[in-house]
Order: structure tokens, then C-alpha cells, then sequence
């Protein structure tokens, strides 16, 4: 186990554990984002072979007002392997209204989301 620590405005992306390179194209996603007025994390992924398709995700936002949004941009041709990605943001206080979502709660502290894995912005709003 390697522990990973997440700073305020960080943004993390995980999956389950993959048994080759080649299985880099992650069927199963979760970002850990961290709520603060700046809100910025990067994901890259390929084929698995180092010289094929590939894609980087970036993640971009922040809390003001107490309003937090966060917008995904992506460059690459890379096929996506998963249709949904699921987002656990911490560091939030109370959430009323979640735009952008499929799917989502709010319980002891931790707001988590079910994304369509194209998705392109959230707000959430206190």
C-alpha cells in the first residue's frame, strides 16, 4: 500500500490496481479533490505501450463564495474505457443544489459524484 496524501486544491485520480502497462487505459476511475479557491489536478493515459494513443486529462476549478466548480478539458485521441468516473471532493461544509451530476450525496463531509466519463463542468452550490 503507498499512502497518498492530498493537499487543499489538489486533485488525484485513482483506480484499482492494474497487472501490466498495458491495462493503463483505466476502466475505472475516481478523483479525491480537495475543495480551495484553486482546485488543479492532471491525469495522463495511453494504450499501454508508450508509442500508441494517448490522453491527458486536466481538472480545473475552485470554491468561491462558497460555490465550488470544477471543469474538465482533455487533449488526445485515446478512446475512453469507462463510461462513468466517479469524483470525492472534501473540505466542503454543507451542499445544496449539484449541477452536472448523474448521481450524488453528501455524508460526513465528503461530497461524492457518479460523472458521465465525458463530463465538462460541475457546481456545486452551498
Amino acid at each position: 500500500t503507498v499512502p497518498v496524501w492530498l493537499r487543499a486544491g489538489g486533485a488525484v485520480a485513482l483506480t484499482r490496481p492494474a497487472m501490466h502497462t498495458t491495462d493503463a487505459n483505466w476502466k475505472h476511475l475516481e478523483w479525491h479533490v480537495h475543495a480551495a479557491p484553486e482546485i488543479y489536478g492532471r491525469l495522463y493515459e495511453d494504450a499501454g505501450d508508450g508509442y500508441g494513443e494517448s490522453r491527458l486529462t486536466e481538472l480545473r476549478g475552485g470554491v468561491t463564495a462558497g460555490e465550488l466548480r470544477l471543469e474538465r478539458s482533455e487533449l488526445g485521441t485515446l478512446a475512453r474505457a469507462r463510461t462513468e468516473e466517479t469524483i470525492r471532493v472534501y473540505g466542503l461544509t454543507s451542499v445544496g443544489q449539484v449541477t452536472g451530476a448523474q448521481t450524488h450525496r453528501f455524508e460526513d463531509g465528503v461530497l461524492e459524484l457518479q460523472v458521465a466519463s465525458g463530463w465538462t463542468r460541475l457546481d456545486v452550490a452551498p
